[in-house]
């Protein structure tokens, strides 16, 4: 409302309650208090005396009164000062730092430091001289150089003997320039000068292992048959001759390595041109065999009908176990028991420790028909102070002796599921020692693995690596188990591969399904036939020192000729692999068979390499 509006209406209200009052001062009829209409009358605009108030109309029944003015009142325009003048520098740009021609401030101080090479602050102005001040730079490899204060000179300082300079700093010189070698899977290179090393990765599918990038090696254990049946030469066993004549020859090839006669013979001639093809160098391999013990004796000799459980200076005694010395029946080892004691029973050639050196010469020791044994320096008492020898007299001292040239020699029987459950533990704790203590690299003995900063050894490629078993057998299992029988191959295979008992899909792995607290619906690859084992025994899986699964594939060829064909494909189809049963032993096919396990498709985008604080969780 408006000031002219309210006394307006003050006036009119005033107006309408005198109506019918007398124009006399003090009038006794009129109703009125004294003094109210000379008030009202004083209140009344113009000119006009008092006494000469027109008549007023009679007040109606209602008063139209006019509502308040609610127009909004205009604003006025507010002054503002006049337009500055800031500069093609901008108004944050002090007088006197602009530079016109360019628009460019070259004020600086703590919050507004100089920005372009060679400028730095000086009296609060970006400045350019020779060089900044307190900056380095290397004039020689000999000198290095550090700018004066006044950035209008340099000062030279030569460099100590063994020092270059680098960065602008004299440095140690610490490696041949262009020397390399491998840091947990990376190339380290020295640098031109040898002061430092350069790291870069190697491309997918490769890895630096000893001095620069190289293919990703896969894992292979190969479990060679060594059964009194691989060496029969019965009309029956005899292999078909790969010459115009096949004869037995004299301890201790016992047969012609070019024109073998039995299995074991023909075996070992076709081992020999599977270490030394190329492709070997895509595995990392070990070599394994039925248990096989040294033996004392003083006329080493083929064996005979009369003693067939001793071949050269190895042998068992009737009645002796089938099994590694003390294996108490334990599903998991411990650390430092009886399999690690004995291992050496049925391991030919362990996992290569370290990259300077493979082991396929070792392998081709025990293919190559010869056996040789002599007398160490190392003295014992026993035995047992001679791992893998004897301990006998060399003169007047006991002494060790060991093999220098040993030999796969056939004399056992046929413990396949054991000697499947002995490759699952020589997996975990040589094969893939993820997660075991260690100190050093030297503690985890597996060259693809190292000691990380955590104290457990790590192999950053272990996710890329295909791990395989190869059964190379000539019959079925002897003694006898059933698929009741943790011992079993197809139990133990089945438990490398898909899993045994399960809580959830979670535990079966590769097309495997958790059904009735069992893993089973896997494919089988060679046609299967013998349904799914149903032991749901633990472990139900092989685990490693940190309790992640280890899958393994296992391959199996037979030479069984039909005998344990049923049994040995299923020890296939529940590891997940190829099976092979020659009609004919042809060495050119049993030998193409074992190539294709060389042969083996990696997703390259799947294997780089996982650093510490990648994909782990130590």
């Amino acid at each position: 409302m408006t000031r002219k509006g309210t006394l307006a209406a003050v006036l009119v209200s005033a107006l309408l309650g005198c109506v019918g009052c007398s124009g006399n001062k003090g009038g006794g009829d009129s109703g009125t208090p004294d003094g109210v209409a000379g008030d009202l009358a004083d209140g009344i605009p113009g000119d006009l005396p008092v006494d000469t108030v027109p008549d007023l109309p009679t007040a109606p029944d209602s008063v139209d009164v006019a509502p308040p003015d609610t127009a909004t009142p205009e604003l006025a325009t507010p002054d503002l000062p006049p337009e500055l003048d800031v500069g093609p520098c901008g108004p944050a740009c002090p007088e006197g730092f602009c530079d016109g021609v360019t628009g460019v401030c070259f004020y600086c101080d703590e919050q507004t430091p100089c920005v372009g090479p060679g400028l730095w602050c000086k009296d609060s102005a970006c400045v350019k001289t020779l060089c900044v001040p307190g900056s380095t730079d290397c004039p020689s490899f000999e000198v290095s150089a550090v700018c004066a204060e006044d950035g209008e000179s340099w000062l030279e300082s030569p460099c100590a003997e063994g020092t270059k300079c680098a960065q602008g700093a004299c440095k140690e010189v610490v490696c041949t320039p262009g020397e390399q070698h491998c840091e947990q899977g990376l190339v380290a290179k020295c640098d031109p000068l040898g002061v430092g090393w350069m790291k870069f990765a190697c491309p997918p599918g490769q890895g630096c292992f000893l001095d620069q990038c190289e293919p990703i090696r896969h894992n292979l254990l190969v479990i060679f048959d060594t059964s009194g049946s691989m060496s029969s030469m019965t009309s029956f066993d005899t292999v078909p001759c790969i010459c115009a004549s096949c004869q037995t020859k004299p301890f201790p090839q016992c047969e012609d390595p070019l024109c073998p006669r039995s299995k074991l013979g023909l075996s070992k001639f076709v081992f020999n041109k599977f270490f030394e093809s190329e492709k070997i160098s895509t595995v990392n391999i070990v070599l394994t065999h039925f248990p096989m013990r040294v033996k004392a004796t003083n006329s080493p000799s083929c064996g005979s009908m009369f003693n067939p459980m001793a071949v050269g200076w190895y042998g068992l005694t009737l009645g002796e176990s089938d099994w590694i010395t003390g294996d108490d029946g334990s599903h998991v080892t411990e650390e430092g028991g009886w399999f690690d004691k004995y291992l050496y029973e049925v391991l030919s050639v362990p996992f290569p420790k370290s990259w300077d050196e493979d082991n396929f010469d070792d392998l081709k020791l025990w293919v190559n028909f010869n056996e040789e044994i002599g007398p160490t320096e190392t003295t014992c008492q026993t035995k047992d102070d001679c791992p893998g020898g004897l301990c006998q007299n060399n003169g007047a001292t006991k002494v060790c002796w060991l093999h220098s040239d040993p030999e796969l020699r056939a004399l056992s029987n046929t413990p396949l599921g054991k000697s499947m459950f002995y490759a699952g533990e020589i997996y975990r704790k040589q094969m893939t020692p993820n997660g075991k203590p260690c100190v050093t690299d030297a503690d985890c003995a597996n060259r693809n693995y190292h000691c990380s900063s955590k104290g457990v050894c790590k192999d950053p490629y272990a996710h890329c690596r295909a791990n395989q078993i190869l059964l190379f057998t000539d019959g079925v299992e002897e003694p006898p188990t059933t698929i009741g029988d943790f011992f079993n191959p197809r139990i133990q295979a089945k438990r490398f591969r898909y899993g045994l008992g399960c809580g959830g899909p979670e535990d079966c792995f590769d097309g495997a399904v958790c059904q009735g607290g069992v893993c089973q619906g896997y494919p089988l690859p060679n046609g299967g036939g013998g349904g799914y084992p149903m032991l749901a025994e633990t472990p139900a899986r092989l685990l490693d020192y940190e309790g992640n699964p280890i899958q393994i594939m296992t391959h199996v060829i037979d030479l069984s000729a039909g005998e344990g064909a049923a049994n040995n494909m299923a020890i296939a189809d529940d590891g997940g692999g190829t099976y092979y049963n020659p009609d004919e032993l042809d060495p050119d096919e049993l030998l193409a068979q074992m190539m294709k396990l060389l042969d083996i498709k990696q997703n390259l985008l799947d294997c780089m390499p996982e650093y510490e604080g990648e994909g782990e969780t130590e």
